[in-house]
């Protein structure tokens, strides 16, 4: 009988890329470490920091809903 969840660290057999094109996947099921790390904040936390600069949709250094994903995901990636 199983007293309680096993929960293992997958850092060495994570997901490619946490995105694909515009849509990113944010929850702890899916993080390379244990849900108690809260690696699903850490995503949001660094995503509202790149998102917070308010831009105009004609400004022509406005980036890439995909480059602020892409950037997120590398952050998140960074092991402690």
């Amino acid at each position: 009988m199983m007293d309680g969840w096993c929960l293992f660290d997958l850092a060495s057999r994570s997901l490619p890329s946490f995105y694909s094109g515009r849509v990113l996947v944010l929850s702890d099921a899916i993080a390379p470490s244990q849900p108690r790390y809260s690696f699903c904040m850490k995503v949001v936390a660094v995503l509202s920091s790149l998102l917070e600069e308010p831009r105009g949709h004609s400004d022509p250094n406005r980036p890439s809903i995909e480059s602020l994903f892409a950037a997120s995901d590398a952050s998140c990636r960074e092991r402690d």
